[in-house]
């Protein structure tokens, strides 16, 4: 199974609400959020719709457990314990992105040396399917 990152990069001004809504359906509703999603044809079609406001890409088992690491929550507030195990169990398959106990919601800060473009997609800017770009880009945000 693949998981895609997903990091919101546009902010909301002039946003067409159509693209609004699916941006609240994948739960990143703030510029520097990010979540995660599996390769569903829904999600891929959602990503196409989103695709000039986002920076998507398939995240690696190391970035992922970065990601856990320092920005991970379960409910409650409470930090990941042994994120390595979860890393494994996401892409398994085991537990799912939509588990209740896990908040599959990361707040990020800015990148590091800033976005190369936020209005132009690969290769000249950093929106749209950036491939595995996108693990550069959250070590840059973690």
């Amino acid at each position: 199974m693949k998981l895609f990152a997903i990091v919101r990069v546009r902010g909301p001004v002039k946003v067409n609400y159509e693209i609004n809504d699916t941006l609240e359906m994948l739960r990143i509703t703030r510029v520097n959020h990010a979540t995660l999603v599996d390769d569903r044809p829904q999600y891929l079609g959602m990503l196409q719709k989103v695709k000039d406001y986002v920076a998507f890409g398939e995240i690696s088992k190391e970035t992922l457990v970065k990601l856990l690491t320092k920005r991970g929550v379960i409910v409650g507030e409470q930090p990941v314990k042994n994120p390595k195990d979860l890393a494994e169990k996401l892409f398994s398959g085991q537990v799912k992105l939509n588990d209740p106990s896990f908040e599959n919601v990361f707040r990020l800060r800015p990148p590091s040396q800033g976005y190369k473009s936020t209005k132009s997609s690969q290769p000249f800017g950093q929106l749209g399917d950036i491939g595995a770009d996108i693990n550069d880009l959250l070590s840059r945000m973690l």
